[in-house]
């Protein structure tokens, strides 16, 4: 299947660059990343610098088609030493919209495929994407091939905001299956949004359900200019978590080091100014006893995040963290800055 999938790809996305010479629009940018992380433990300390480098071609060929291609080079390099670098293509892929002039759209080549706000799913594939508009959103389907171990993913979902109900926020369902583990999935979420005197408050609820166990998953938030706020809890039940990517709850643990766990997550964010940001989290994991072959698990643990940015211009952006995690590591330190260009 990936062998059509990127024979396809690699034709649309011929086609759509020979014709950017007609093409309304060509945008060419890129973002360079360097990060720094220093890691402290018992076991082992060190430190390692990552310098991220992406650039996009963005063309417009036609009113109802695009092209897109992302080329991503990493240098990684641990303790000063050894480094490790490789280039790949990030994401490739041409998009239709109001396909024989009708309300179908479709995606086709190599791109990210969320679900739940990567909760359930967060992966790169070699995939075809048809979906229909409606005022309510977007249904849509997917079939797809992870790279790295040939996992099939197969999606079908509606997503949309909650617009014309009068209010903001968002809805998202999905079934999905994975091969790999032969697993069925469903997920569902509503999480609308109200404008107040103090700014923009928003809950959520959420849930999934699978052939062993569930998910669910509920939580508040305030946004205003100079303040936010959230709280979340999230449980996972009878192996639910197994066959779904790590969903990174804190910047050091996340679900995968537990069993069935039970999450709190409590943050706080304060913007001094229109150029800075501070926040604090603290996350709590509650969860079963690991049995004797789960020994790289804990049971329960917490961490606290800290972290600040400065956005100096649109375009050059900095960042700090301090990651405090009870297990694992004694902590965890990262600066990181970002150009765009």
């Amino acid at each position: 299947m990936r062998k059509a999938l990127v024979a396809v790809t690699v034709m649309g996305l011929v086609a759509g660059f020979a014709a950017t010479a007609s093409a309304t629009e060509v945008n060419v940018g890129g973002k360079i990343t360097v990060t720094g992380t220093k890691v402290e433990s018992d076991a082992a300390s060190y430190y390692d610098t990552t310098t991220e480098v992406k650039v996009g071609v963005d063309a417009k060929i036609s009113e109802n088609l695009t092209a897109k291609v992302t080329i991503k080079a990493d240098d990684d390099s641990d303790n000063g030493g050894s480094t490790n670098k490789w280039v790949e293509i990030d994401e490739g892929y041409f998009k239709l919209s109001n396909m024989f002039n009708t309300p179908l759209c479709g995606k086709f080549g190599y791109f990210g495929v969320n679900v739940g706000d990567s909760k359930i799913v967060d992966e790169s594939l070699d995939a075809a994407m048809l979906g229909v508009k409606t005022d309510y959103g977007v249904a849509y389907a997917v079939v797809g091939e992870a790279r790295a171990d040939i996992t099939t993913y197969v999606v079908g979902g509606f997503k949309g905001d909650l617009k014309p109900f009068g209010i903001g926020g968002a809805f998202e369902i999905a079934d999905l299956y994975q091969d790999t583990m032969d697993k069925n999935v469903f997920y569902g979420k509503v999480a609308p949004e109200f404008e107040v005197d103090f700014g923009k408050v928003g809950v959520s609820v959420e849930g999934a359900v699978d052939d062993n166990g569930n998910f669910f998953g509920v939580g508040a938030s305030l946004d205003n200019e100079m303040f936010g706020a959230k709280i979340a809890y999230d449980v996972y039940s009878d192996g639910f978590v197994s066959p779904l990517e790590d969903y990174d709850y804190a910047e050091v643990l996340d679900n995968s080091n537990f069993v069935n766990p039970a999450i709190i997550t409590v943050e706080a964010s304060v913007k001094p100014t229109d150029k800075v940001k501070l926040s604090a989290a603290y996350v709590n994991f509650d969860g079963d006893t690991p049995s004797p072959v789960q020994n790289n698990k804990y049971e329960s643990e917490s961490e606290i995040d800290l972290k600040a940015s400065y956005k100096y211009t649109d375009n050059l952006k900095l960042s700090a963290g301090l990651y405090l995690p009870s297990a694992g590591v004694d902590y965890q330190a990262e600066v990181k800055v970002a150009l765009s260009f």
